[in-house]
């Protein structure tokens, strides 16, 4: 009864269910995948998105439902369409006045770094195949020789790019630390470290090959795992009823989460790092910023999706990630896409999917603070208070009316 007479909520309240079951994806483990928001799908108009500087992507979310239904109630309600009309014009171009007024009004801050990601092109099939790894260090090599020949100050690699373990490879160490000295500069790798000596568990990591020859200390193992390709939830249940499910994972082992955000103290910055499945959480990235990362360093495997939607529906999470941290993302991808993106979301350097080579540019370390890096995720819990309220208000509702009835009975 009570949606019935206020029908011109059905639209926003619409809006905030919706809003309300991205945000549940992020938050229900590995069952829940948060991989195709509605906000990545207004990445090529960068004016569209700048609103989730204040409150994530997840108002970009609402704010496309909403003017849509609004849209929609004014062609089914004709005699409610100045009020519609007026509501969803106010929604679209209030969004676009401010993602017109970011753009113009945000300067570039702190130093300026050239930074260069890696595209090998060598896919999971063929990499983690164990017999091309000599193959994979020399075409890493050679690019990140080149990158930094054009003065590249910081390199970064994919994930998993050598399928090997450091810890348990000297040649490996040897290889990367050298390459590293040999090019003057800090090279992120993505391969394997060990969960602890005696283990026969690896984390899926980066490490910090530095210029003087050495690894750095600090090391971040992926917080995101993915269900059914580096682990297998419910692991002995899944064997003991539907074994070939199990089989899909890609490794012997599962691959443990890593339980923090770290950033690495590099001479030229503080680099936030994630790994592939870690940047559509934007909880992580958020967690790097507050740790002081002036720059976002992502290293992915999108080779399963080839040149598909798949891989630019990743790298769109991506440029969400910049706008709302403020902070610039150099992405290095297998066989792409591999980009360097500006704190706008814009798209400096790319290198297009199943191609070879490397994306180099100037970027500013940033420390800026955006209201959504402060606030988080309270326009969510918001839509969340209203998703509840729009439920219990028509049963209190009805419990108060029955309440009443029973009095009047007993008055009379």
């Amino acid at each position: 009864k009570w949606l019935s007479r206020h029908t011109l909520l059905h639209p926003i309240l619409f809006a905030c269910f919706w809003t309300a079951l991205e945000w549940w994806q992020s938050h229900s483990g590995w069952s829940g995948v948060p991989w195709a928001r509605l906000a990545i799908g207004q990445a090529e108009h960068i004016l569209n998105i700048q609103s989730a500087s204040l409150f994530g992507s997840y108002f970009i979310t609402f704010l496309i439902v909403a003017v849509n239904g609004l849209l929609a109630y004014l062609f089914l309600h004709p005699s409610k369409r100045v009020l519609c009309g007026a509501l969803a014009a106010g929604l679209f171009f209030g969004n676009l006045g401010f993602g017109a007024i970011r753009m113009a009004s945000l300067k570039d801050e702190g130093a300026a770094v050239k930074v260069a990601a890696i595209q090998g092109n060598k896919g999971s099939l063929e990499n983690w195949s164990f017999g091309t790894v000599d193959e994979v260090m020399e075409i890493y090599g050679e690019l990140s020789r080149e990158a930094a020949a054009q003065g590249a100050e910081l390199i970064v690699w994919p994930e998993t790019c050598i399928p090997v373990n450091i810890d348990r490879s000297s040649s490996v160490y040897e290889y990367v630390t050298g390459l590293a000295k040999d090019c003057g500069v800090p090279i992120l790798c993505g391969l394997f470290t060990q969960v602890e000596e005696g283990s026969k568990a690896d984390y899926n990591s980066i490490v910090a090959a530095l210029p003087d020859g050495t690894v750095h200390d600090t090391v971040y193992n992926k917080r995101n795992p993915v269900p059914f390709g580096e682990f297998v939830p419910f692991r002995d249940l899944v064997m003991t009823l539907i074994p070939p499910l199990a089989e899909i994972n890609t490794l012997d082992e599962d691959i443990p989460a890593g339980e923090e955000s770290v950033v690495f103290d590099l001479d030229m910055g503080q680099v936030g790092s994630l790994i592939c499945f870690d940047s559509i959480y934007e909880r992580n990235a958020i967690d790097s910023i507050k740790n002081g990362a002036q720059l976002l360093a992502v290293s992915t495997n999108d080779s399963w999706f080839l040149d598909s939607r798949g891989v630019w529906m990743h790298h769109a999470q991506s440029q969400l990630r910049a706008i709302e941290t403020g902070r610039c993302v150099v992405r290095s991808a297998n066989t792409g896409v591999s980009s360097i993106i500006d704190a706008k979301g814009m798209v400096l350097d790319s290198l297009a999917p199943l191609k070879t080579g490397y994306v180099l540019a100037e970027i500013r370390l940033s420390d800026r603070v955006t209201a959504y890096s402060v606030i988080g995720n309270v326009f969510a819990y918001a839509c969340l208070a209203v998703c509840a309220v729009g439920i219990l208000w028509p049963i209190a509702e009805d419990v108060v009316n029955r309440v009443a009835n029973k009095r009047t009975k007993r008055a009379e």
